[in-house]
Formats: structure tokens, C-alpha cells, sequence
């Protein structure tokens, strides 16, 4: 499971749903990317794609799973 935090969090949460209560359970952040308000993953790639609309103009960011 991912979130972004667009609204002023700490950036990228990963993380998973406990099967037995279906409550969020948040494993790491990462602030590499500021204010990410759209996320995706590239199949089969490892690759995860964040769309950051800070001002001016907003970025396109790539991050790759850390194997640690």
C-alpha cells in the first residue's frame, strides 16, 4: 500500500491493511519527493512514479524499491 500526502505530510508512506481490523499500518516515509498528489507503479519494474505539483510548473519524479 502507498499514500501520498499533497496536503503538507511527510511524503510517501508505504505500508499495508492489518487483514484482521483493516486498519492502515504505515512501515516507512520517504520525503524525496515534495507534496506528491499522484502516484504509480511501472509492473514488473520496481519503479514507482510520483507527480509533485509544487510550484512553478510541478515535477515528475522515478524512485526505485531500496532492496534493503
Amino acid at each position: 500500500m502507498l499514500i501520498d500526502t499533497a496536503s503538507g505530510g511527510q511524503g510517501i508512506a508505504l505500508g499495508h491493511i492489518e487483514p484482521e481490523t483493516g486498519r492502515p499500518v504505515i512501515e516507512s516515509w520517504t520525503t524525496a519527493v515534495a507534496q506528491p498528489s499522484w502516484l504509480d507503479i511501472a509492473p514488473g519494474t520496481g519503479r514507482l512514479y510520483a507527480i509533485s505539483e509544487v510550484s512553478p510548473g510541478g515535477t515528475v519524479s522515478a524512485l526505485t524499491a531500496d532492496a534493503a
